[in-house]
């Protein structure tokens, strides 16, 4: 730079000595020169310097016309304090602005306070575009896309010509993009990135997103939705559905709550004909045949089906239909201690214990009065006698067994055992078609033995130690070998001496004959019964012939005297009638076949009573306590 100056200087003070008409001389390469009154000299080097740093090369009206710098020609050059640039080593900077523009050197950077286009575009190295011909807009254009940065009013706008707008930051660890509205640096909407998973933030503050059709609201953790909520893959620890709760409690629970006592979780279906309604549960990640179970709302049959795909496609193994019949595809069913109901055998259900008790209970859950019954059906129930009911009846503890003898599904007692004493009741014959024995007392104290195969014997036999055990018979009854038409014999005898001698007669219409007189250590109960008069007027009652004792209740009911009427008797035949409680005014009228003429004895007050013995056919009055005869 020196050298070139110093050429300029030869050439300056060349043009000058022309201008001045200075004479011209020749020197030799070593020698030195000193111009204009010693104000310029010229160096060996052939540099041209002023003696004083005041002087000037040309004026303003005389100057040289061009300048050749290094084989250029320069016609104009910016020479002083105001203009130069000064090389710095890295840097150029401008002198008269020594901080506002510099050059670096190695990037190629230049550092301007300030730069203004003018109409111009700003053009970058690869043909990138910054343009700003368009009012209140910035244009930023690669690759004929533009990018519109647009001013209007106090609102800002950004606009893509072709694509979208990526916000992409590229620290991984605390890049966000902060949206603070109305300068609110304390409550702002912040989105980032932590784990690979995109978070967006309100920051200081409670947040709503707002649309047309619904507002969801972030609000002390929960998020709340006036409209209906779509979404894919979300975590929350809880989710508010207009007024239920889905909540995860516990780890792998997910838990949904009513707001009050009610909860109906709900799987619906749109469609309105014969679709169905399915609730797929799925275990070890649907991995295998048989880890999926549905429960379906079947849409055609309007049944609730329970299937598995055991076999690889889903079947159904339970079946409740919607009037409540269950259907099981399996055989067998097995209840919480082991025991199961089977169907294993065709028309057979089995009902097995897990060990060596097995108890089936008819269970009725009222505490007063409950019932239960174990019902019998043949032949579905079609006709008379296809039905047998066990019954506990709780209300006189007894128990009843009834069958429908008569008419279908009327039920009729038949054998009834009462449990306060055991006592067994029936309205038929006990049949005994092979040999059996009766054991009477806890330490079988009496044995009843009948023997079909000797005699048709029926021996009683004690086994009491006390009272002399053996197995020879007390006493035996012998059925005859040769009854009469009219009557069984019984041979009665003691030890091993029983033989076919008639002891005692019954005939067939129930008469008893003893041959020998009858001796009784205890009493003797031949029967009591009460007779309650009907609410007619006169009010009636039947007394009972093979009952030894009527007590008769009346019932008052207009002005007539009640009537109990008495069958004919057996020929020595006791019995006894009293007016236990008089509700009849006129009195209660026993009617029978007096002997005499008399027909009737009026009882009229509580107490009174009759004494009666019968010759076969009429009766005799043999005590009369305030009867009147008639």
């Amino acid at each position: 730079m020196l050298r070139r100056l110093r050429g300029l200087a030869l050439l300056l003070m060349a043009v000058s000595l022309c201008f001045y008409q200075l004479p011209v001389f020749a020197a030799s390469a070593t020698d030195e020169a000193v111009l204009g009154n010693d104000r310029w000299s010229v160096t060996n080097e052939g540099d041209l310097l002023p003696n004083a740093n005041t002087y000037s090369i040309g004026s303003v009206t005389q100057y040289p016309a061009s300048i050749w710098v290094g084989g250029a020609e320069y016609t104009s050059f910016a020479a002083g304090t105001d203009g130069n640039w000064t090389g710095g080593g890295l840097t150029t900077t401008l002198d008269a602005a020594p901080t506002k523009f510099i050059a670096t050197h190695s990037s190629g950077d230049f550092f301007a306070t300030g730069f203004t286009a003018g109409t111009g575009d700003i053009t970058l190295e690869n043909g990138q575009k910054i343009d700003g011909g368009t009012n209140n807009a910035i244009k930023l254009i690669e690759n004929s896309d533009t990018v519109t940065l647009t001013f209007t009013g106090n609102d800002f706008s950004i606009d893509n010509s072709d694509g979208g707008i990526i916000f992409s930051l590229t620290d991984a660890t605390d890049g966000t993009v902060d949206f603070m509205t109305n300068n609110d640096q304390d409550d702002y909407i912040q989105i980032s990135t932590t784990t690979n998973q995109p978070l967006i933030n309100f920051v200081g503050c409670n947040g709503k997103i707002t649309a047309a059709s619904g507002t969801i609201d972030f609000d002390n953790e929960n998020l709340t939705t006036t409209g209906t909520l779509s979404s894919g893959a979300t975590t929350v620890t809880s989710l508010i559905i207009g007024d239920e709760t889905f909540s995860v409690p516990t780890d792998d629970t997910i838990r949904v709550a009513s707001n009050d006592a009610q909860t109906i979780f709900q799987v619906y279906t749109a469609a309105t004909s014969d679709e169905d309604a399915v609730l797929l549960l799925s275990a070890d990640a649907s991995a295998d045949n048989g880890d999926d179970w549905q429960i379906v709302s079947d849409g055609d049959t309007n049944s609730l089906l329970l299937q598995n795909d055991a076999l690889g496609t889903q079947d159904t193994y339970l079946t409740l239909s919607n009037v409540g019949d269950l259907t099981l595809a399996g055989d067998i069913i097995t209840l919480g201690d082991g025991e199961t109901i089977t169907n294993a055998v065709d028309d057979t259900v089995s009902i097995t214990s897990n060990d060596a008790d097995m108890i089936l209970r008819v269970y009725s859950p009222k505490t007063s009065d409950g019932d239960a019954t174990l019902s019998l059906v043949g032949d579905a129930g079609a006709d008379a006698k296809d039905r047998w009911d066990i019954v506990n009846d709780t209300g006189d503890h007894k128990l009843y067994i009834k069958a429908d003898a008569s008419v279908a599904n009327t039920m009729v007692t038949q054998l009834t055992i009462d449990s306060a004493d055991g006592d067994i009741t029936t309205i038929g014959d006990i049949e005994i078609a092979d040999d059996m024995d009766l054991v009477f007392g806890s330490n079988a104290d009496w044995k009843v033995q009948y023997d079909e195969g000797v005699d048709d014997q029926l021996l009683f036999i004690t086994a009491n130690t006390a009272a002399g055990a053996t197995t020879d018979p007390m006493f035996e009854i012998l059925v005859g070998t040769t009854p009469t038409a009219d009557q069984q014999v019984f041979g009665v005898g003691k030890g091993t001496q029983a033989s076919n001698t008639a002891l005692f007669t019954v005939d067939e219409d129930g008469d008893v004959e003893i041959a020998g007189t009858t001796t009784a250590a205890g009493a003797i109960s031949m029967g009591y019964e009460m007779v309650t008069t009907s609410s007619d007027n006169p009010g009636v009652g039947v007394a009972s012939v093979s009952k030894l004792f009527t007590a008769i209740t009346s019932i008052t009911d207009g002005d007539a005297a009640d009537t109990v009427s008495l069958a004919a008797g057996m020929a020595g035949q006791m019995k006894i009638i009293t007016l236990a409680v008089d509700g009849e005014t006129s009195g209660t009228s026993v009617t029978a076949d007096y002997a005499g003429a008399s027909t009737a004895v009026l009882l009229e007050d509580a107490g009174d009573m009759l004494i009666l013995c019968s010759d076969g056919t009429e009766w005799y009055i043999v005590y009369n306590n305030g009867g009147t005869v008639s």
